[in-house]
Parts: structure tokens; sequence; C-alpha cells
């Protein structure tokens, strides 16, 4: 371009050549295209969400931070509204070229169409709401939605709200009346969502209660008042919270019964306990079916329902044989111990059933009795009471009716009462005759054995005593055990005698309190030996003549006690040996003088034996 500076920037540009040489020339002329550079374009951020602001793209090059130009759809203005545009990035440079092409999509919030409110009766089956029909989406298929329960103003109405491929399932809570407001969001794959919200009415019902009962029942006639405590169980006025506090009843219908069975206070159930209780009337039996249900005091028409399903039992009340009742003319007897004749206690027969009215009925007694002879007429019933000898107690007995039946028997208890009567305390002795002679040596006794004790006086003390006083008897010594009433007899010496004691046993009760037996105390008198005391041996000369020793035998006794005073004594006197001789031989007298004369010129000695003897 007629300039020698090089050219640098791509263009076009006429180029002149000319030789420069002395001895040459020429020239050539041309053009020269230097052409730009390539460069890329890159765009990014062709995904945006409208929000009403401009969404340009984002074009970067390389190298990096040449111009660019954008357009879309051909046009320089950037898009605010939701849709999708074709973009075009031209490198806007001297030296450089390159482009790039895409689509810018400006997403859009998905759309809704409503959402219709839901009106369902309480316990309905689930509720299904198509979400994909509620929803749609310009950019997104209705399968790329995202839907999300926002928020659900009461969660107790439902067991379960589930999402599944756009489907909305609610699963409403058993027995739960009320409404929820439930929000439910869409959102599309760039994020953008709308939101719906809808309401949800479940409307009570009532439910009818139910309960669970017991078994059929069989019992004995004239039971009594029965009770059959927790009959009915499980009891329940139904539905849910809204009915807890509802009021029930239990209807009881007997639906059948044979023509003997009927009730004195007719079947009833309590309807909080569950406690079923009747009362047959007297000697009603036979066989009822009875019908029962539970009704609730809430409404009742359709679809409502206040009353359980009817269920029904039977009852069998079994033909019992009426026990033979009867009482007694006294539930007690006394008497005393010992008591004579015979005491009576009537029997009184109670009313019989007409249809029992054959039967025989027969007494019976359990026990004889301990203390008494206690014994029943069969046939009439009537009790005899007689004594047993020194026995006393209280005893109670059963009379029992049998009418020969099944389980025909009946019974009633009296009570005899023996007062005790105090017995004398017997007893026997060993013998009623004690003879022993006049200084007997060993002790002699008369030993008491207790007769028998009666029952109830085991524990009374006896003591036993002499009557006379012992210290009155002179000839012996006489002593008695007060605890075992031994009786010892001791001699007096030279004392014979003869006289009846009585020993006299005492159990220290006011009434009977003394028994007393007799024994004769015999002591035989014995003839005792008389005796002396003999004087010195003596000595005399030859030829002394008449010798006389007063007293030579002293302390001269007829032996004895004073049954001997009077006897007559002699002495007796004998020359058992020696050499000498007498004139005179010894004699003594009565009062002990000897006396004796040597013959004349005789001398030596002789052995004297002396005696004294007794009439």
């Amino acid at each position: 371009n007629a300039s020698a500076v090089l050219p640098r920037d791509a263009g076009s540009y006429s180029v002149e050549a000319t030789v420069v040489d002395d001895n040459y020339q020429g020239t050539a002329s041309n053009t020269l295209v230097i052409r730009k550079a390539a460069a890329t374009v890159s765009l990014d951020n062709l995904n945006q969400n409208f929000d009403g602001q401009p969404k340009p793209v984002a074009a970067s090059t390389d190298p990096a931070g040449l111009s660019v130009i954008t357009r879309y759809d051909g046009d320089l203005t950037v898009p605010v509204a939701a849709g999708t545009y074709a973009v075009l990035a031209e490198i806007d440079e001297t030296n450089y070229e390159g482009s790039a092409t895409g689509n810018l999509l400006i997403n859009g919030a998905p759309l809704t169409t409503g959402i219709a409110d839901i009106n369902v009766l309480e316990d309905a089956p689930n509720a299904i709401v198509d979400l994909n029909a509620a929803f749609e989406d310009t950019e997104d298929n209705d399968q790329d939605l995202i839907f999300t329960v926002e928020s659900n103003s009461n969660t107790t109405l439902f067991d379960d709200v589930a999402l599944a491929a756009g489907v909305l399932t609610l699963d409403f809570a058993e027995n739960i009346p009320g409404s929820s407001s439930l929000v439910i969001r869409a959102t599309d794959s760039g994020g953008l969502f709308v939101e719906e919200s809808f309401e949800v009415t479940v409307e009570a019902v009532n439910d009818p209660p139910s309960f669970v009962k017991g078994s059929d029942i069989t019992l004995d006639e004239d039971a009594g008042p029965q009770v059959f405590t927790g009959w009915a169980t499980l009891i329940s006025p139904g539905g849910g919270a809204d009915e807890s506090g509802q009021s029930l009843v239990f209807e009881v219908n007997i639906a059948s019964a044979t023509p003997n069975l009927t009730f004195s206070t007719p079947p009833a159930i309590d309807q909080t306990t569950g406690d079923l209780s009747f009362t047959t009337a007297p000697n009603a039996n036979g066989l009822a079916t009875l019908e029962v249900f539970l009704r609730d005091l809430g409404p009742g028409d359709s679809p409502n329902n206040n009353q359980s399903p009817v269920q029904s039992f039977t009852l069998t009340v079994n033909d019992v044989n009426d026990v033979p009742t009867f009482s007694l003319s006294t539930t007690s007897l006394t008497v005393s111990e010992d008591f004579g004749g015979t005491q009576v206690i009537e029997i009184v027969p109670g009313p019989i059933p007409a249809d029992e009215t054959g039967q025989s009925v027969d007494y019976t007694l359990n026990s004889n009795g301990d203390f008494a002879n206690v014994q029943v007429d069969v046939p009439t019933g009537e009790i005899r009471v007689t004594s047993k000898t020194d026995l006393s107690g209280t005893q109670e007995f059963t009379i029992t009716a049998n009418d020969g039946g099944a389980g025909g028997t009946f019974e009633q208890n009296f009570t005899v009462v023996v007062n005790p009567v105090n017995d004398a305390p017997a007893f026997s002795v060993s013998t009623s005759l004690l003879e022993v002679d006049e200084d007997f040596t060993a002790v002699q006794t008369i030993n008491v054995t207790p007769l028998p004790v009666p029952p109830g006086e085991e524990d009374q003390n006896v003591t036993y005593r002499l009557s006379p006083d012992p210290s009155t008897v002179s000839f012996a010594e006489v002593t008695i055990n007060v605890n075992n009433g031994q009786v010892d007899i001791r001699a007096v010496p030279n004392a014979p005698g003869d006289e009846v004691l009585t020993i006299i046993a005492d159990d220290g009760e006011p009434v009977n309190g003394t028994a007393s037996q007799n024994f004769r105390l015999k002591i035989n008198p014995i003839n005792d030996a008389p005796g002396f005391t003999k004087g010195s041996n003596i000595t005399v000369l030859e030829d002394a003549g008449l010798r006389v020793f007063d007293p030579w035998a002293t302390g001269i006794s007829p032996g004895g006690g004073d049954d001997e005073n009077g006897q007559e004594l002699t002495f007796f006197t004998s020359v058992v040996s020696g050499d000498l001789s007498f004139a005179q031989e010894p004699e003594i007298t009565r009062s002990g003088q000897l006396s004796f004369t040597a013959a004349d010129n005789a001398f030596g000695e002789a052995r004297v034996e002396v005696y004294l003897q007794d009439d």
C-alpha cells in the first residue's frame, strides 16, 4: 500500500516490488493477503431460569479477551422471556475470527391447573391424586417434575401420605375425622417450582361399639345371686378418640327358655366391668338362650351405626335335689356332770318342695359323744343325751339329714355342754388292819394308792391328813406324808394299843373336796423279861455265919411298860460250881436282899447263877 512498513494486521495489501540495483531494473506488483487468525469461542450459561431479568449467555475466547458480538435469534437484544433462543456469538476483532452457536433456554416455572378438594367419610379407602394431571411444564416432561408435600396441617388425619411417580396417595388414619390443608410443590429440572394447596375433609361416622362375649354358663338350681366377673371383655365404644366418651348400654334379651327357667333378677351386664349378673327363681331349672348387644348413645342413622352385632350364649341350670332342711329345738344343751335321766333335742323339719314330698329322710350324727352319750333316732331325728360317769366338757355335734337324692344332705350343729362337778379324791389303802407286836423294830407303812382321776381334775393338788391327829396316839409314833398319803408307824417302847385312824384326802375344792379311808392300828402287848443289876462278888471269912447283903440286887424291874407293873417277881439262885458248901444256900428276896450261910469250917469258892422271873 505504497508504504515500506511491513504490514502486521490482517487485511489485503497492494504490493509493488522494484529492483534497486545499478545494473538491473525491474518491477512486479501483486496483492498480499494476511488472513485473520482463527480463535475459538465457548458459550456458557445456556440454561437459565426466568426471573424477569435479561438472561445473556457467557462467551469466552481463546485467546482470551477477544471481543465477541452475540445475537439471539439474530437479534442483539438479550432475551428476558422464557423460551428457547438460537445464539450466534462471533469474534469482533481485526486479527481474529471465530464463532460459536448454541441454544439459550430460559426456563419457566411449572404451571398448575389446581387440585380439587377431597371430602370423604371416616375410615374411607385411600384417596389417589394424579399430580401429573394437575401440573405441567413447558420445558420438562411431566415425569421429570419433582413433587413434594410442603406442608400438612393435620398429620394425625393420615397413616401415610405417599408420593410415587407423580401419584399422591392419602392413607386415612382409622377412626380419625377432621380436616387438613396440604401444599404440593412441583419442581422442574431448573429448580423452579409452583405450589398448589387443597383441603382434605374426613367427616366423622359413628362406629358401632364392640365387645367379646364370655363362654356359655352352666350352674345348679338355687345357686343364688350370680356374678360372672368380666364376662364381657374388650368393651369398646368403637371409633377413635372422638367416641371415647360415649355412654354404653348392654341389652340382654331372653330369646328362648324352657318353661321352668325363670329369673327373680333378670340377666344384666355392667357396661364398665363387663360383669354378668342374674338370679334364677327358686327351684327354677332348664335351658335358656340369651342375646346380647352393646349400644352407644351416638347417632344410628346411616352411615352411622350405634349398635354392635348381636351375640348369643346359652345358660343351663341343672335340676338339683333340694336339701331336707330342718331346725333344732335348741342348738346348745347345758347339763351338769353325772346328770340323771335323758335330755332331748327335737327336730323341726323345714318346707319340702312339692316334687320331693315322697322322699324318706334319715338322720345321722357325726359322733356319739365324748362327755355324754348322744344318740339320734334315725327316722325322726330326735336327739337323746345321757350322762357318762365322771365326764364333763363341751362338744359340738353335727346332725345330718339325708333324703337319698343327689346332694340331698343338710346339716345343723348343736353343742352339748357338760359342766364339771368336782369328784372326791378317791383312793385305796394297802391294808385296813395293821397288827404288830409291841416293840416292833421295822417302820410299818400304810400306802395310799389314788384311784383314777376324772378328766379335768388332773391338775388338782391333793393333800392328805389323819384323823384323829396322830399326836394323840400314845402307843405308837404315827406320821403321814401330806403329798402322797403314806402313813409311817414307829414303835413306842413297851406300848401296846388298838385304835381306828382315818386317812383324809383333800383336793381343795369346796364341793366334794374330801374322801376318807379307815384303818385299824393294833399293837399287841408282849411280856418283857424282868431285869436287875447284880451286886459285886462277895468274899467272907470262914464260919462267918449268916451273911445278909441288902440290897445286893438293884434296879429290879418287871420289864416292859406300865402294863407289867403289877407282875410278881421272884429271884432264883443256883450254885453251879465250886468247892464251897453252904449251910444255907444263897437266896435273894424280891427287894434284892442277898443272904447265905456257909457250912461250918467251910471255905473255898462257889459260882452262883441268879435270874429274876415274873409271873
